[in-house]
């Protein structure tokens, strides 16, 4: 007998709670508890189950979490939305550098975009504090979509009339459609055209019709997507040596890595900071005795940034 909404709604209630208490239970003891099957059970907590989104650079992974995590086997709780390891829950108290906070605004908003949730909605919200930017997604779906997105998905050619930038009269291609994807507010079409082979990326909103086509073909295991966004190269980072305990009083936003524990309470640690200005601060945050390893530059650079700020307050 099938459950109703409101019967479902209600042993939802009760197995956040039994998860809330517990911190862990068995997807196989909901069923028994209730009477119903492991595919009923799942159903049931699906909605607050975890998803997972992926960027178009595939570069930092979001995972968006509800209330639950489940492994196959056990239901725990959840911890919110995470880009990598940063909680969203937890910006205030652990907030991520400027260009991961603004990765995660960027990407979580088109997922917005396309899949509006309100829980979401207010996670945004919090980066934006983080990011002081205002970002419109207008991620609209272009009527071409749904059969470019079909052929795809069949492994077969698209024939479209594309309007190509700057032209002011179509013509006709086919495409074979090697990844489908959003960028910055529009839709994307990376593959090859049958008469050329010649790799081209395509607008999507272009195609002025499309219809699947005859060609079939065997789609290549990883296709990289334009970086149109890359901010690596403010990028800097410097290995030092350092007591552990001076970690905790480097300015935010840093990034560590590689953390090795030495005797008498070091560590050396790489730390990556975003920016010349923060590279100079981060040098002369550290600990008099802290030692800066490498790039060699980074000595002198310690040294002269040092003498420069006391010169401006003698």
């Amino acid at each position: 007998m099938a459950r109703s909404k409101g019967e479902q709604f209600a042993i939802l209630g009760e197995i956040l709670a039994a998860v809330d208490e517990r911190r862990c239970v068995s997807i196989d003891d909901v069923a028994s508890q209730y009477g119903i099957t492991r595919e009923e059970a799942l159903a049931i907590v699906e909605p607050v189950l975890y998803v997972e989104f992926n960027p178009a650079d595939g570069a930092n992974p979001i995972t968006w979490m509800h209330e639950l995590e489940f492994d196959g086997e056990d239901l725990m709780p959840g911890i919110g939305a995470e880009q990598n390891g940063t909680p969203i829950r937890n910006l205030e108290t652990r907030p991520p550098d400027h260009d991961t906070a603004l990765d995660l605004y960027l990407s979580a908003a088109i997922m917005n975009s396309l899949q509006p949730n309100p829980v979401l909605a207010t996670a945004l919200e919090k980066l934006a504090d983080l990011v002081p930017v205002t970002l419109l997604v207008p991620i609209e779906q272009p009527p071409a979509l749904g059969v470019v997105q079909q052929a795809w998905s069949q492994r077969r050619s698209v024939h479209t009339r594309y309007l190509a930038d700057g032209r002011t009269e179509a013509t006709e291609r086919e495409i074979v459609p090697w990844r489908v994807y959003a960028n910055w507010g529009r839709w994307y079409v990376k593959g090859t055209a049958v008469d050329h082979g010649e790799e081209r990326t395509y607008r999507v909103d272009r195609m002025l019709d499309a219809r699947i086509g005859d060609v079939e073909y065997e789609r290549p295991d990883d296709i990289p997507i334009p970086q149109w966004f890359d901010m690596d190269h403010n990028s800097r980072t410097v290995r030092v040596r350092m007591p552990a305990a001076a970690e905790r009083s480097l300015t935010a936003p840093v990034v560590f890595a590689d953390r090795v524990v030495l005797d008498d309470g070091w560590v050396e640690v790489t730390v990556t900071v975003h920016g010349d200005p923060r590279l100079d601060h981060l040098l002369v945050s550290l600990p008099p005795e802290a030692e800066v390893l490498e790039p060699a530059e980074c000595v002198a650079r310690r040294r002269d940034h040092a003498a420069a700020l006391l010169a401006d307050y003698s």
